[in-house]
């Protein structure tokens, strides 16, 4: 394939992401079973989109035969590879974007009481890899995580990748 088919092909998966995620947040506010199912096709159907495209750049989208050196379908289309453990999901997070934004869109939980806002702290995550590739580190992580911050936990609604990284959600405690 030439580099001018390429880029077309990888400006279409990038469209494609954007497309699923504005879906994803429509389903999360659809209440009707009906629009819910059918926005779930939709969101099936674009992934189908994606799967093609990436086949077209000859990005495998099975996950027994991605790339090892991190090359995957989301790098290739648009943001940085960020894993949330523990639940194994590998987001296309752009670097405008921050982990606690791009975690919610994708329906993984983490806590955020003060609503992503840098004032409570509860959206803290451990780094387990790729510390290098966040933002710097801002006043509210500094004054809101202390000791923490050394330790490799940033707040996520503060933090933003540059790089691929792997980040530690702690579980979501119900309030007693």
């Amino acid at each position: 394939m030439n580099e001018s088919d390429a880029v077309l092909v990888r400006e279409l998966l990038a469209r494609e992401l954007g497309t699923v995620n504005h879906y994803v947040e429509l389903l999360k506010n659809a209440r009707t079973p009906a629009l819910r199912a059918f926005l779930q096709k939709v969101i099936s159907e674009e992934k189908d989109h994606i799967a093609e495209a990436a086949t077209i750049l000859g990005i495998s989208t099975d996950k027994e035969n991605q790339p090892s050196s991190s090359e995957t379908l989301q790098t290739k289309a648009a943001g940085y590879p960020v894993t949330f453990d523990p639940f194994n999901r590998t987001l296309s997070v752009d670097s405008d974007q921050t982990l606690l934004a791009s975690a919610l869109n994708a329906d993984i939980p983490i806590r955020h009481v003060c609503g992503g806002h840098g004032q409570c702290g509860t959206c803290r995550v451990e780094t387990l890899s790729g510390s290098e590739n966040l933002s710097e580190k801002t006043t509210a992580e500094v004054h809101l995580l202390g000791d923490l911050l050394n330790r490799g936990w940033r707040l996520a609604c503060q933090t933003v990748p540059r790089g691929p990284a792997t980040v530690k959600v702690p579980p979501v405690k119900d309030k007693a």
